[in-house]
């Protein structure tokens, strides 16, 4: 609280005639002490004007006479001079004359004839400063003759003032006085009816009802004498009235069927019923002011734990409640009974909560009515057994145990074998005789925890609670079908049947209970295919297998129709002349989530559907709506496209790549070309050939993917009309380091001389992968050491500013010797030998400490040095200068291993600076060797 408010509150809480006087009082002051400012600024103002007055007074009438005096030299009626004017004026204290040789004091020796004492030294100092003192110049002729001090005392000129203070002051002590006195005679009257007011407020609050006040002395007092009458009088008819409703209310609730409660806002009880007394066992005395939950005791019907009253749920929450479903009320005398209840809150006409009001009823024998109808809904009416209604709660249950106490749950679907057969031969009364008989050995075979119902005809299902383990589950199977399979007699026949069950277990099946049935009866036919008399567990796994893959295909349709996927484009050029020759059609998947998805990824998941049929025409007809793009930029491009084996061996292949041609006039069939797996042909080659040729009929042209590693042969290439063969890429990459790599690509550049086919190498990954298979005789190169696959709208751009790696054009217009070929290998090998011991030094660890790369004379390189580069090159000063860099290359090597061997890593990385640049030495010595052979071939060949 603020302190004005703190001031406000303590205000209002004195006395009304306190307050008045008070302010009354406080007005009077605050106006006499303005008043008494003003006049003591006058009064500054008169004294100063009058001791002016008297200083001018002296200035004229002395200093002529003083000066005569004092050019005569009669100093003896100096003093006598300047005594009578001291006691001659009234507030003047002292004169005093000095010149440079003498000084004369005369003082006010007279009585004063005021009592200065009684005008204090604050009331002077108050107004402000005022002058006492003055001195008066005695100059003539311009020769002085000293001069005259004037010393007034204050203290006398004031008391004029303080006296005309001093009498304001008591006029206005009178003032208040006056006030203070005909304002408590003129509000004595009112006053006094107030305070008659208060007592009969008091006397009225504490029962008084009849208490009245008497007419007041003044009118006012007398008018709210008069309301208060009146109110009060209103209020005693309005008690009485709600006295006599309130009994009234008693008799009726005391009348009425319906048990009723009501409470405070508490929870406490103020009333009940004789109805609400009968089925609670407490009277009206004994329960009152008790909280309702000690005398209204409700609980679960089936676990007997208690549960929260309406009442409780009422008042907290400010609404309407009813008793929850499975409750009922315990007397005080421990009787049970059902109830039908609802507890509404009492609110006063203001909104706030002032109790609540609890009715309920005994429907005790309605919910016995209840529970036998209940028990014949959820029963089968021939066998006893729950039906299909009971089933699905308790299957619900035990689904919530299971789950509760980590058990197993069996569930079991049963099916009579050949039962129609008995019904069709001995009538419907021995089959339903059966029925029964087989439901009595189904309880006898179960345990008392577990279910058995009927589902209909001669179908039964089993759960089996809290089952151990799934072996349990195998010996109540079996103890079950040994139990129906005994024969049956019945009105003296014998009759012989079996039953085939399906099997599932939650929760290794984990699923609804419509779906576990639908498990059971999935496995149960199974059972059935086999034979009879048997089970079958249900395979979880196949399930989950099966329905992945087809939540799967729907997931990647729908990615289609959405626009999900997309198609990027990875170019093809040729090595030797350096130009963009096509492009490779590559799908690939914008998840929303997972960001860009890999083919791999997805499209092995759909290669045995139909859709990878749709799939492959979406790709087709994306390609041509490209290249139509492209061409209308000035772009000729030709594209290559995937298609998988089932889609190319689908009857409708040709006809729909026709029709798609055909969407699409303004582009080139010859732009586009069709790539495929050697597993096309595998069921019949001849067809494939002829559908291969028929394709090409339309223009489109068709390459081999990942040549070599299939089913390739000389017969298979033969007989396959494909215009291009595809080196895989796997091979292409390794075969720098691998020499069984670098022969198979020889093989597959060969063959392909062999048969007239063109050839392109897949993973292209640096400059040298393109050098070796430009010397191979293999021209058209792809891969990331060219370019990644980019999207269609990066792709003219990137055609734009290509240029090919230098390398290439200083081999463009050779055909290497193969003896050539392990130069590039080498020098390959030892720039992945440098790499390797930056790696070690740059991840703090050392993967290399053999012999060949700490040792200059057991590396590939040294080996080849030795070997055929010796014999080959061994003559060009070229070669020579290789090997003094090399054995530097190596021993900088070696420090830096044993740097990182012993943890000195930050040492070895300043070391890795000199080896990079041994390393470009090393660089620039093989590449003058590789031109010195290129001019050495170039002349033999313009020799030949």
């Amino acid at each position: 609280m603020s302190l004005f408010a703190h001031i406000r509150t303590r205000w209002y809480r004195v006395p009304l005639l306190t307050r008045l006087i008070g302010a009354v009082a406080l007005t009077v002051l605050l106006a006499a002490s303005v008043r008494t400012l003003l006049l003591m600024q006058e009064i500054k103002a008169s004294v100063d004007v009058r001791l002016a007055e008297e200083v001018n007074i002296i200035r004229q009438a002395m200093p002529p006479v003083l000066i005569e005096y004092l050019i005569r030299g009669d100093y003896s009626s100096i003093k006598p001079m300047l005594q009578n004017q001291v006691d001659a004026s009234t507030n003047l204290t002292s004169i005093r004359w000095q010149n440079h040789h003498s000084k004369l004091v005369v003082s006010d020796t007279a009585t004063p004839s005021v009592p200065v004492d009684q005008a204090p030294e604050w009331f002077r100092q108050y107004p402000g400063f005022t002058q006492s003192e003055f001195l008066i110049p005695l100059e003539l002729g311009g020769v002085s003759y000293g001069s005259l001090m004037l010393a007034f005392d204050l203290k006398r000129v004031f008391y004029p003032g303080w006296r005309f203070v001093i009498n304001q002051m008591r006029a206005v002590g009178l003032v208040i006085v006056l006030v203070a006195v005909m304002t408590l005679l003129l509000f004595r009257g009112t006053l006094r009816g107030m305070r008659d007011l208060q007592i009969a407020a008091h006397d009225f609050q504490y029962g008084r009802l009849d208490v009245r006040m008497a007419p007041g002395d003044s009118a006012e007092i007398s008018d709210l004498a008069d309301s208060f009458n009146v109110m009060a009088q209103k209020i005693s008819d309005l008690i009485q009235r709600l006295h006599t409703e309130k009994e009234l209310a008693e008799v009726t609730l005391s009348s009425i069927g319906d048990a009723v409660i009501t409470t405070d806002a508490q929870a406490r009880v103020t009333f009940l019923n004789q109805v609400a007394s009968y089925l609670t066992g407490y009277l009206m005395q004994e329960a009152l002011g008790k909280p309702l939950n000690e005398i209204f005791h409700v609980v679960n019907e089936a676990t007997r734990e208690r549960v929260d009253t309406p009442v409780d749920v009422a008042l907290r929450e400010g609404r309407v409640v009813k008793l929850s479903d499975h409750s009922v009320l315990i007397s005080r005398h421990g009787d049970v009974f059902n109830i039908e209840d609802t507890a509404a809150p009492i609110r006063l006409p203001d909104g706030s909560l002032a109790g609540c009001v609890l009715v309920f009823h005994d429907v005790s024998e309605k919910h016995r009515l209840l529970s036998k109808v209940q028990w014949q809904a959820g029963h089968d009416a021939l066998t006893g057994l729950p039906n299909r209604t009971l089933l699905t709660d308790r299957f619900e249950q035990a689904i919530a145990a299971a789950r509760r106490h980590h058990r197993l749950l069996g569930v079991c679907l049963v099916d009579l074998d050949a039962f129609k057969p008995v019904n069709d031969r001995y009538g419907h009364a021995i089959g339903d005789a059966l029925l029964i008989e087989v439901s009595n050995r189904l309880r006898i075979a179960m345990r008392a925890e577990d279910t058995v119902a009927r589902l209909g005809g001669d179908e039964f299902v089993l759960i089996l609670n809290g089952v151990g383990d799934e072996e349990e589950v195998h010996s109540a199977v079996q103890r079950i079908l040994h139990a129906i399979s005994a024969p049956y007699s019945l009105e003296s026949m014998t009759i012989n049947i079996s039953a085939c069950i399906g099997v599932t277990l939650f929760p290794v099946d984990n699923s609804d209970a419509d779906t576990l049935m639908r498990h059971a009866d999935q496995a149960m036919y199974q059972a059935k295919q086999i034979g009879s008399n048997r089970y079958q567990m249900f395979d979880v796994s196949l399930h989950q297998e099966t329905r992945a893959g087809h939540k799967t295909l729907e997931r990647i349709r729908s990615a289609m129709l959405q626009g999900e996927l997309c198609l990027h484009y990875q170019p093809k050029v040729n090595l030797r002349s350096g130009q963009v020759v096509g492009l490779e059609a590559l799908i690939r998947w914008q998840h929303p989530q997972d960001g860009l998805v890999m083919p791999p990824d997805f499209l092995p998941l759909i290669e045995q559907s139909e859709l990878i049929i749709e799939i492959g025409e979406w790709v087709i007809d994306q390609t041509l709506l490209q290249i139509e793009q492209w061409t209308k930029q000035g772009q000729s491009l030709p594209v290559s496209v995937n298609i998988a084996a089932p889609h190319f061996q689908n009857d409708n292949f040709f006809d729909r790549l026709n029709e798609l041609l055909a969407q699409h006039l303004t582009v080139s069939p010859c732009l586009l070309e069709i790539e495929i797996v050697e597993s096309v042909a595998l069921g019949d080659v001849t067809q494939m050939s002829k559908l291969i040729a028929t394709c090409q009929g339309l223009g489109v042209t068709f390459s081999l993917d990942d040549f070599g590693t299939g089913y390739s042969s000389l017969n298979y290439l033969r007989r396959l009309p494909v215009d291009t063969l595809k080196i895989d890429q796997s091979f292409v990459r390794d075969m720098l380091n691998d020499e069984d790599d670098l022969a198979l690509v020889e093989a597959v550049i060969s063959m392909a001389r062999l048969f007239a086919r063109e050839v392109i190498a897949e993973g292209v990954e640096t400059a040298d992968h393109g050098v070796l298979l430009m010397r191979l005789g293999c021209d058209i190169a792809q891969g990331f050491g060219i370019a990644h696959p980019m999207p269609a709208a990066e792709v003219v751009a990137w055609v734009q500013q290509y240029r090919p790696e230098p390398q290439w054009k200083l081999w463009s217009d050779l055909k290497w010797d193969l003896s050539d070929l392990p130069l590039l290998v080498a020098q390959h090998d030892h720039l992945g030998w440098v790499k390797n011991v930056l790696r070690a030094v740059e991840h703090t660890y050392m993967p290399i400490n053999d012999s060949h790369h700490v040792d200059h004379h057991h590396c590939n390189f040294s080996y080849w040095c030795k070997g055929q580069g010796k014999e080959n090159y061994g003559h060009l000063s070229e070669f020579n200068a290789i090997e003094d860099v090399h054995i530097k290359v190596h021993q900088l090597g070696a420090d830096i291993i044993q740097l990182c061997e012993s943890g000195n890593i930050e040492q070895a990385r300043t070391l890795c600076a000199d080896l990079l640049d041994m390393k470009a030495q090393i660089f620039m010595r093989i590449n003058a060797l590789q031109n010195a052979v290129a001019k050495v071939q170039k002349k033999s060949t313009l020799s030949v």
